[in-house]
């Protein structure tokens, strides 16, 4: 036999940012990178064949089975391919003599599967021999060996133009190829129907289960495939002879690579088979039995045991119970392998043909020509010369996730079931749909590059890929896909993982508020207990709707965070927020009269947005300065103050002292505006000195007054804008007090609206009297006692200033005695 099957590998692929990993991958292969942002490729076109609706479990096709000694006309044992695609039918010559030779051989070892299932215990019945007479039913579809098994769903239309839809089985014994009954594949007369012709489509389900996963219909552990092309022996096409009853389905997708297949044997004689091997048989059984309708080909059901005796050129037969349900060979049961264990492999040997529906059913045994065939001819045909990797189940070991979460273990199969390879370098994109099929009105989330890639015929590779679920989803059930692009890809329909190959999450989305802009007016300077507006600009940045009202709280805080323990200012309810959706708010806020202390204080205004548990802070960048209408604006308020310094502001003063024309500055008529009041007590006496000089932010102007118990008695004592030797036009003035007397001081602004802030320092600086000898601010006894120690001596008691201390000093003193 001419070895041309490569053997099936499965290799991984760690994206991004790491190297291949280390699995035999040719050398040469690129290391895998994010790419920025995505890119977009060539979406492949939608598939131009519109399958027929899968409902019910369809007729049954198979035939009855012959009586012995009727045989039938062998016909040729030529291979008979047809397109189904383009419907073109070829003939592929075998060879002439269709006899088994005496030796029983096997062909290439099978492959194990690919896909991480988490199934793969045996679960055949080995050693006990129950002669095919106890079906049961298999629960764990997907375990090995199991899932090689495939449920068909065939098409025909018969003569008279009419479609009908059958049900059978199959076995996969390649990446994309199926064994099965020729009968299933070319229908000659069913039920006395003609047909003579291949089926229109023939849909392939491996391990299928009549399941409900999700609640809402049958659900498929691997998926499903269509017939790409369709082989049969014109013994069965034209002779409909059962011994040439054997066919092969080539598909579109290769769903073996995932699930494995089962090798073929052949030859050997029929009653060293018979007495030597334990057979093993899966099907779908789908027509109706004895007792109720039991087989719907909808479940797998399993039997295994010996076969009792060979009819014909090329039948194994089994001898049944007699129509029971569980022991009888029935419609659906047509394909079926019927295979023996050997070491690690399930070698198969026998396909079911055909069945009276009560004493015998009957299997082809395969023969010598027909492995060859197969693996020379129907597999490399199905697999093709040119290079055309797959793209096949998207997978995590997540079904539910939050936005924002990494696809945990996020991987997808390249699947290369061709005898063709290719070094090249290939771009990915991950996609993310709200359906199963992906197309270029969907959302590309990821992509990565990897460079010189080797691609080997016959190879699948696992691409794990590092994704973030996006924050904006709504909540709901999405589906990733992936598209793979190379240039040396010769088919890209393919290309991108579609249907059951997409990865279906449960996505649980937010709401998440984000106060993208926030704004006051007026900035800068306000007066304590005004009116400011708030201005700003709310995003829902999730994919849900807020679910609720937005409540938006607004506070005063003497920082540049905002939280709920702050002073509050108010609250607007705004109505709920879509994903994705902008709400512009705008609203006029009163700050509370004390904000600002005694003079003024730094306070930034913010705003806390929430809704159904999520909020988020708007605050402006800088704080605004919150001045309070001075205490002592008017006269009337001035208040008390002794020497020293303390700090005042002027803003939002208003003007009520009135101007004196002695004190012009530059024109200005001798104004003091925005002025405020103290009522200073001299505690010595001597020069009072008043300045703001260089102590203040502003042009400022001071003026002094007498103080005679009211504002409307005051005298005019001293003024001045510009102090000598003072910066920036700030002010120093002088008077002569007296200890213990008050004055009266007006602090203010040189012209205009000028106003500002800063400290006002007021200091007195005594002038004693001559006759006060001792400087404590009193002529007195001790005054006098010093003078008459210093009478005639020294100076020391000199008090009108003649250089001597005489008799005059004495009587100036007496003069002045008590004051």
């Amino acid at each position: 036999m001419n070895k041309r099957i490569v053997p099936f590998v499965a290799l991984t692929i760690v994206m991004p940012g790491v190297g291949l990993a280390e699995s035999g991958m040719s050398s040469g292969a690129g290391v895998a990178e994010p790419v920025e942002g995505v890119f977009m490729p060539i979406l492949p076109e939608a598939d131009p064949f519109e399958y027929p609706e899968s409902e019910g479990p369809g007729l049954s096709a198979m035939p009855d089975s012959d009586d012995p000694g009727d045989p039938k006309f062998e016909g040729s044992t030529e291979v008979v391919h047809y397109d189904v695609e383009t419907g073109v039918v070829t003939r592929i010559n075998g060879p002439i003599a269709p006899s088994a030779s005496g030796l029983l051989r096997t062909g290439p070892e099978g492959f194990e599967g690919h896909a991480p299932m988490g199934h793969h215990g045996d679960g055949e019945i080995v050693g006990d021999y129950r002669l095919f007479n106890n079906m049961v039913q298999v629960v764990v579809e997907e375990d090995i060996p199991w899932r090689r098994n495939c449920k068909l769903e065939m098409w025909f239309t018969d003569v008279n133009g009419v479609q009908r839809k059958f049900s059978g089985s199959g076995t996969l014994v390649d990446a994309q190829t199926v064994i099965t009954a020729g009968h299933c594949l070319y229908m000659r007369t069913n039920n006395n129907i003609t047909y003579n012709a291949f089926a229109d489509y023939v849909r392939v389900i491996p391990s299928y289960a009549d399941v409900d996963l999700d609640g809402v219909g049958d659900d498929f552990y691997y998926g499903d495939s269509w017939s790409k092309s369709l082989m049969v022996y014109t013994s069965w096409s034209q002779g409909g002879n059962f011994d040439g009853d054997v066919g092969i389905v080539n598909l579109r997708r290769p769903v073996g690579s995932m699930v494995g297949w089962h090798p073929l044997a052949a030859g050997g004689t029929c009653s060293s088979i018979i007495a030597n091997y334990q057979f093993h048989n899966a099907s779908y059984p789908a027509e109706s039995c004895p007792g109720g309708v039991l087989h719907t080909g909808n479940q797998m059901y399993y039997w295994n045991g010996t076969f009792d005796t060979c009819v014909g050129a090329n039948q194994f037969r089994v001898l049944t119970g007699g129509g029971n349900c569980l022991d009888t060979v029935w419609g659906g049961m047509s394909g079926s392998s019927a295979y023996y264990m050997e070491d690690d492999n399930r070698y198969i040997l026998g396909i079911c043909s055909n069945s009276d529906r009560q004493w015998r059913g009957q299997y082809v045994h395969i023969q010598d020509f027909m492995m060859d065939d197969c693996y020379d001819d129907m597999i490399p045909a199905g697999r093709g010369t040119d290079f055309d990797p797959h793209a096949l189940y998207a997978r995590s070991s997540a079904s539910q996730l939050a936005v924002g979460d990494v696809i945990p273990n996020f991987v997808f199969t390249v699947s290369n079931p061709c005898n063709a390879s290719a070094t090249e370098d290939w771009s990915f994109t991950v996609w993310l749909s709200e359906d199963d099929q992906i197309d270029a009105g969907d959302r590309p989330i990821q992509s990565f590059t990897i460079e010189n890639a080797v691609i080997d015929e016959m190879m699948n590779y696992d691409v794990a890929m590092y994704c973030l679920i996006p924050t904006d989803l709504a909540s709901g059930t999405y589906y990733v896909g992936v598209t793979m692009e190379s240039d040396a890809d010769t088919d890209s329909s393919n290309n991108t993982t579609q249907g059951w190959d997409t990865l279906e999450l449960v996505i649980d989305g937010v709401t998440t508020l984000d106060m993208t802009d926030f704004a006051v007016t007026p900035a800068g300077e306000v007066l304590d207990g005004s009116s400011i507006t708030a201005d700003w600009v709310l995003e829902n940045v999730g994919g849900d709707n807020t679910g609720s009202n937005i409540w938006v709280d607004y506070y005063a805080s003497d920082g540049p965070t905002i939280s709920y323990t702050d002073i509050y200012l108010g609250t607007t309810v705004y109505s709920d927020l879509d994903g994705g959706a902008v709400l512009n708010g705008s609203d006029v806020l009163t700050l509370p009269a004390g904000l600002a202390g005694e003079l003024s204080s730094e306070i930034w205004i913010g705003a806390i947005a929430s809704s159904s548990g999520d909020d988020t802070v708007g605050v402006v960048d800088d704080p605004i300065t919150v001045f309070v209408r001075p205490a002592n604006d008017d006269c009337s308020n001035a208040i008390p103050v002794t020497s020293g310094s303390l700090d005042f502001t002027t803003r939002y003063a208003t003007t009520d002292g009135n101007a004196h024309p002695e004190c012009d500055t530059e024109g200005d008529g001798g104004v003091t505006v925005n002025d405020i009041w103290f009522l200073w007590t001299a505690e010595c006496t001597g020069i009072g000195t008043i300045s703001t000089c260089d102590s203040v932010d502003y042009d400022s102007d001071l003026v002094a007054y007498t103080w005679f118990g009211d504002c409307g008695t005051r005298e005019l004592l001293g003024c001045n804008d510009d102090g000598v030797g003072c910066d920036n036009y700030t002010s120093e003035l002088t008077i002569p007090v007296s200890a213990g007397e008050q004055y009266l001081v007006r602090v203010g602004g040189w012209n205009g609206t000028i106003s500002g802030s800063g400290s006002l320092s007021l200091e007195c600086t005594p002038v004693y009297s001559p006759t006060d000898l001792d400087q404590d601010g009193d002529t007195d006894v001790d005054d006098l006692l010093r003078l008459l120690s210093a009478y005639g001596v020294s100076d020391e008691g000199d008090v009108n200033g003649d250089g001597l201390t005489d008799v005059d000093d004495l009587l100036a003193l007496l003069a002045e005695f008590g004051s």
